[in-house]
């Protein structure tokens, strides 16, 4: 018996010491690159085993995959290098023995560093009174004048820091006036089931450019029985709990339509820019993510690209949880987002 368990023990060491390991940790999953190859790299542990690492189309499936010599070191680490790769999305998967990574990388084109993009807001009347509406219209209480007009401005203010809180990591500054290098961002009273439009640049050519947050569709939105799909907001929240609602859902509204500017998410006609291939008219494409499994494009609202249509109400004020209130977790850029923004302004 204690020869039998020792036979066991053995075994399942031999089995453990012998298990294989591979990962990629360069390139980061689903950034893009715009050079003509691409060095492929990362660690690996275990015995002697066959190494392949393959490169394929995930949008044409049915075409072969192309093979790439892989260069292992005694030390655990591999590296591999890809070529002549064509624009759009390509898998790469890396084997060592049973073992098995793979990450989506995409190979871009039009784009290239930029000059700092400079972004002013301006609120017009008829968005405070918008802002107001929404006050007296969602909270259980009548608000003082003196009390409405510390709302609009505390909306007015974290609006923007929510927005400067998106793109901390970007050489992108926030000024007080127009001009020939600014992105101006004004709020307007218009109501629809719009939040916000912009027009779309490949590579962001034209730094002077304009985006339109319709702050009454945010009223519109939240009116009478349409207020039940906005939890965990109540109406027995606080004026100060609101103003801050309102400053994350306009607040991402303006990151998301900046981005719209800087080029993000072209839509596959997109002359430029459609290796991106947004969807739902240039956003995040939530068939990416099911069709090539690497790929965390979309996220219900998560993702400050995602669409409009497909977004959370919960996400759009930062609130985890719909039912219940909560530490806020602000939407964010995904990593191909990310990667895109970083190539046109990444900070200095």
């Amino acid at each position: 018996m204690r020869f039998a368990i020792a036979s066991v023990l053995f075994l399942m060491l031999k089995s453990a010491l012998s298990a294989e390991e591979v990962k990629i940790l360069s390139p980061s999953n689903d950034t893009i690159f715009l050079t003509d190859e691409m060095v492929i790299s990362g660690t690996f542990k275990g015995g002697p085993a066959k190494f392949t690492l393959t490169v394929s189309d995930p949008e044409h499936p049915e075409l072969p995959s192309s093979g790439v010599e892989v260069s292992a070191c005694p030390s655990g680490y591999w590296q591999g290098k890809i070529g002549k790769a064509k624009t759009g999305r390509i898998l790469i998967v890396v084997k060592f023995g049973n073992a098995a990574d793979s990450i989506l990388l995409t190979r871009g084109s039009n784009i290239g560093r930029r000059h700092q993009q400079k972004v002013c807001f301006s609120w017009d009347a008829g968005a405070d009174r918008e802002l107001e509406k929404i006050a007296n219209n969602t909270i259980n209480r009548k608000l003082p004048q003196q009390v409405l007009t510390q709302f609009i401005q505390g909306v007015h203010d974290h609006t923007v820091l929510v927005f400067a809180r998106a793109y901390a990591s970007f050489d992108i500054e926030i000024v007080d006036s127009p001009g020939v290098d600014v992105h101006n961002i004004i709020m307007i009273k218009n109501a629809s089931d719009v939040f916000g439009q912009t027009r779309f640049d490949c590579g962001n050519r034209d730094l002077e450019k304009t985006s339109e947050i319709w702050v009454g569709s945010y009223r519109l939105s939240m009116e009478g029985s349409r207020f039940e799909r906005w939890g965990p907001m109540a109406s027995t929240d606080s004026w100060r709990e609101r103003m801050i609602d309102l400053g994350e859902a306009i607040g991402r509204t303006c990151a998301h339509e900046l981005g719209h500017g800087l080029g993000l998410v072209g839509p596959s006609e997109d002359a430029q820019c459609g290796w991106m291939l947004g969807c739902d008219d240039g956003h995040n494409w939530d068939r990416i993510d099911r069709e090539c499994p690497p790929a965390q494009r979309f996220h219900s609202g998560w993702c400050i690209m995602d669409p409009n249509g497909k977004s959370l109400n919960n996400a759009r004020i930062a609130e985890p949880r719909p039912n219940q209130r909560s530490t806020r977790q602000p939407a964010a850029f995904n990593a191909f987002n990310r990667s895109y923004i970083h190539y046109i302004h990444p900070k200095p």
